[in-house]
């Protein structure tokens, strides 16, 4: 390949992991030129990463870590698992383990948590008041 400006390559529409990328090391002091795969790239991208545009992911896909700030509208069109306790599938929700509380004046999780066992739902209505409505056969 003859040296080109990159401004007259040829762009790309489409990315493999194995795609590599041009880096020049040390641009301030000594360049080097080096190359990075895109797997290996994305790969170090840091944790607490910011996205304040548009994101959209068109493959499975986890999150890990303690936190997960999800600070907008968002729709999902697949099945959502958190926790490995809470399932989103479809029109259904499923809390998958039961939880009785021991009393109705103690927090669990602030506001709107839910919790079940045989007998009842519980719902926290305000920060340590849990109400409770007994399971009916319909």
């Amino acid at each position: 390949m003859t040296d080109s400006t990159v401004t007259n390559l040829q762009a790309m529409v489409s990315l493999l992991g194995v795609d590599i990328l041009h880096i020049v090391d040390d641009p301030s002091g000594t360049p080097t030129n080096k190359k990075i795969t895109l797997n290996t790239f994305f790969g170090n991208v840091p944790a607490n990463t910011v996205i304040s545009a548009t994101l959209t992911v068109g493959a499975n896909t986890t999150l890990n870590g303690r936190t997960v700030a999800i600070t907008a509208n968002t729709d999902f069109t697949g099945d959502v698992h958190l926790r490995r306790s809470v399932n989103v599938v479809n029109t259904a929700i499923r809390i998958a383990n039961t939880f009785t509380p021991g009393s109705n004046a103690i927090s669990h999780g602030g506001k709107g948590t839910m919790f079940w066992d045989e007998s009842y739902l519980y719902m926290e209505t305000a920060n340590s008041t849990i109400r409770r409505i007994p399971w009916e056969l319909f």
